[in-house]
């Protein structure tokens, strides 16, 4: 069902809170109810990015108790579900990241693809630098569900979150065929792995 809500913002933004509205009620993490208030937010996300993997902004579902392995058995690529064996979440945290408690837009994203061989920790520098801010783990996951071919080109380092105190998440395709959340040591990229970032996080919510 298509929003209804007046709202300024271009069609084709309208057109792609429609899309990944479906796409979230289709995957059952969240309901056009629960989305459908932020579609006010519209007015403050950019229409047009320049450059490849620039995405205006994309829906992040947040749900109690929406632990990472479910959130990766949305992301399908050719019919394959993705994986993680990351299961202590207790064990992750989103360093320096306001994070709203309820379900929000991510705007102005980079998909990583500028970052393509670039060191974590250079990336973060960046970011800090042009007022950016760095992918976290839930936000890279939402990213590859709504575009999968996103790992056809590159994978992700979602430097946004650390994982047992000193160690990188990545989505990646295991076997070029399944896609994977793991956890790695040291501030590595290779040249396929890059770090997305974004603008900002809207919310109608509290942080």
């Amino acid at each position: 069902m298509s929003t209804i809500i007046t709202n300024t913002a271009p069609a084709i933004l309208k057109k792609l809170f429609d899309e990944r509205m479906e796409a979230l009620r289709k995957a059952e993490l969240a309901t056009e109810v629960e989305i459908k208030p932020l579609f006010s937010l519209l007015v403050k996300v950019r229409a047009t990015h320049e450059g490849k993997g620039r995405i205006p902004f994309t829906i992040i579902p947040q749900r109690s108790g929406l632990p990472f392995y479910e959130r990766m058995t949305k992301v399908s690529f050719n019919g394959n579900p993705g994986v993680t064996y990351i299961y202590d979440e207790h064990r992750i945290i989103n360093p320096n990241q306001r994070i709203p408690r309820g379900h929000y837009l991510m705007a102005g994203i980079e998909d990583g693809r500028g970052m393509l061989g670039v060191k974590p920790s250079v990336c973060l520098q960046q970011f800090d630098r042009f007022g950016r801010f760095p992918c976290t783990a839930a936000e890279g996951i939402t990213m590859a569900m709504y575009e999968p071919e996103i790992l056809r080109h590159h994978y992700l380092n979602l430097t946004g979150t650390v994982y047992d105190g000193n160690r990188l998440l990545c989505l990646f395709l295991n076997g070029k065929i399944i896609p994977w959340l793991g956890a790695v040591y040291g501030d590595y990229s290779a040249p396929q792995y890059g770090s997305p970032s974004c603008e900002g996080r809207l919310s109608l919510s509290a942080y």
